[in-house]
């Protein structure tokens, strides 16, 4: 599977449930998140108030249940994801 692949694949369960990532930050750093695009799955009292801006291309912004808030990570940073709320491969 090539990068590109990879990164709708990613979007596509993002779109559809809660997944658990990790991504590098811009510090290097690695993150795990557990998160989700799908409004069906976030909180009420967290959905967005309105449109917004688009997020920049090769961004997504995503509700981050580890810390009950939005974030925004760059495509080309996310190193492993899985369905599997516990654990990241």
């Amino acid at each position: 599977m090539n990068i590109e692949e990879y990164q709708q694949k990613f979007l596509g369960l993002l779109r559809t449930s809660v997944i658990t990532f990790h991504y590098r930050k811009k510090d290097r750093s690695l993150r795990k998140a557990i998160g989700t695009t799908c409004l069906d799955l976030i909180p009420t009292d967290s959905l967005p108030k309105g449109i917004g801006a688009p997020a920049p291309k090769g961004q997504v912004r995503y509700y981050d249940f580890t810390v009950n808030g939005w974030r925004t990570l760059r495509l080309a940073h996310v190193t492993s994801y899985c369905l599997d709320a516990q654990s990241a491969k």
